[in-house]
């Protein structure tokens, strides 16, 4: 799955910076900058930010028994879901396994399905292979369509700009729900998904109208527009890469697939099981062992959320670096150096300006040591960098 954004040749002639996204054997080239981190940052906190994202991949399923047969595979319930509605939900494997992290889109009597672009084929087969006598089509859309996204304050409005017929709607849309309409003149579907913390809208389009999409939103990104009150205007919009939303979705307690947890991971060890899971719907694959393991009453790990209390200087000696995915981390003594072996291992980490430059991430803990408060500490390169253990996967207050 080595997929090509249908609008690379922009980001390379805005020297944008890329780099591989997914396993080894078949990376995908996402922008991680387009050179101001700090300022496509800003954007997410204070106006807007536009992301390309080739590493989300798309499945349409359709028909007449396309709701009845879903809701018998997934984990979440779907017999009440309305056209316009958006639902979160994994699918497993026999042995209850995450092979997909799935948001659901029902759009009209068609079901479209956003993931990560690695899962795309597995899913496609493994629902595939349980279609018997329904009436139902599954249909692989990754390379006809392309999913950009903007997210920040201003989305909202910015995106009324651009469908002035359905600004109203747009203006009030609220998470979890979708419209098909028209987006600075290109056929979207549109969803309200606020990973960052802040407004977040979806655009999925086709391919081969991603660069009209595209070049209408970056026009945005220059408008400047005198104004007296204010010397340096910030523009409404900036484009950017995947540091500056990473470090948003991580302070907002976003968790992501093939990153955070993955293939091998069960639903209850993933920080969002109660967002993913129903617990009152009939029967779907792989329930037998989120049943057994609901009965135990929990895992034995578990996503959890943490802060670096006093994070060692980089190699430079003036910067703090948070620890790279599959750091160890272990329970700390009072003197908050390690007592014991490694009882967990960071997933995720950034340094996090809304928290006056601390460092905070995710990790997958034992269970036994994943209570809120706990002091644990982190191996970096040079030494251990002592933490605790954060109540929830967000580290930004409440709104």
């Amino acid at each position: 799955m080595a997929r090509v954004s249908p609008i690379a040749d922009l980001h390379r002639s805005a020297e944008a910076v890329l780099a591989p996204y997914g396993p080894p054997d078949g990376p995908i080239a996402v922008v991680m900058t387009y050179g101001d981190l700090a300022s496509e940052y800003a954007a997410v906190r204070k106006s807007c930010l536009l992301i390309d994202q080739p590493q989300r991949g798309t499945i349409l399923v359709s028909g007449p028994d396309a709701q009845a047969f879903l809701n018998r595979m997934v984990t979440q319930e779907l017999r009440s879901i309305t056209p316009g509605a958006v639902r979160r939900s994994f699918w497993l494997n026999r042995k209850g396994r995450i092979d997909a992290d799935l948001r659901i889109i029902r759009d009209g009597d068609t079901f479209v399905l956003d993931l990560d672009a690695h899962a795309v084929e597995r899913t496609v087969k493994g629902l595939g292979d349980y279609i018997v006598a329904d009436d139902v089509t599954i249909e692989d859309r990754t390379e006809q369509s392309h999913r950009l996204a903007l997210h920040g304050p201003a989305a909202l409005a910015l995106a009324a700009r651009f469908a002035p017929a359905h600004a109203g709607e747009l203006q009030t849309l609220q998470p979890g729900q979708a419209r098909r309409l028209e987006f600075a003149g290109v056929p979207a579907l549109v969803d309200r998904a606020d990973p960052t913390g802040e407004p977040g809208l979806e655009l999925l389009v086709s391919a081969a109208d991603t660069r009209r999409l595209a070049e209408a939103l970056l026009a945005a990104a220059h408008e400047h527009g005198p104004d007296p009150a204010r010397p340096n205007p910030r523009p409404p919009l900036r484009p950017g890469g995947w540091l500056a939303f990473n470090m948003a979705r991580i302070e907002a307690g976003t968790p992501i697939y093939n990153i955070d947890y993955g293939p091998d991971s069960l639903p209850a060890e993933t920080g969002v099981l109660n967002d993913r899971v129903s617990f009152t719907k009939g029967c779907y694959l792989g329930q037998e062992v989120v049943a057994r393991m609901h009965a135990l009453g929990h895992p034995k790990q578990v996503l959890v959320g943490f802060e670096v209390a006093d994070a060692p200087p980089s190699d430079s000696g003036d910067l703090r670096e948070p620890p790279q995915p599959g750091a160890a981390v272990f329970p700390a003594d009072a003197a908050g150096k390690p007592a014991g072996d490694a009882v967990g291992a960071v997933t995720s980490a950034t340094i996090s300006p809304m928290k006056s430059q601390a460092i905070v991430g995710f990790a997958m803990m034992k269970w036994a040591h994943a209570t809120p408060g706990a002091a644990v500490c982190i191996a970096t390169e040079a030494t251990h960098a002592p933490a605790r253990i954060l109540p929830a996967l967000r580290s930004l207050p409440p709104r």
